[in-house]
């Protein structure tokens, strides 16, 4: 398993994409491959999660509890477009204590 992250500019360790580094360099004992944008623009974000969701067989994104706007969310629906019709639960979604998100944001479930 290849651990993916686009390694947030806010590079301190109350942020997902540090933690997500972190969770895999514990768990799965291999080094994070770092897609970081090619500039800080919206549309570069936008793009960089493309390529993320994109190269990944399986997606684990971590997101905080109660938010439902973040590149994490974008980089799971390009995930979940690129699969619909697929095998499901190829994702999951933790929040920042590491646990598993009980329910997900409505759009979410049209896309499974």
């Amino acid at each position: 398993m290849i651990i993916v992250s686009g390694h947030s500019p806010r590079n301190n360790y109350d942020n997902v994409d540090i933690w997500s580094e972190l969770w895999g360099n514990k768990h799965c004992n291999s080094k994070s491959k770092i897609y970081p944008p090619d500039s800080f623009t919206k549309d570069a974000f936008f793009k960089r999660n493309k390529k993320i969701a994109d190269k990944s067989d399986r997606l684990i994104v971590f997101i905080n509890k109660g938010q439902f706007q973040s590149g994490a969310w974008n980089t799971l629906k390009y995930f979940l477009i690129k699969r619909k019709g697929k095998i499901l639960k190829q994702f999951q979604v933790f929040d920042e204590e590491g646990n598993d998100w009980d329910e997900y944001p409505r759009w979410v479930y049209k896309y499974l």
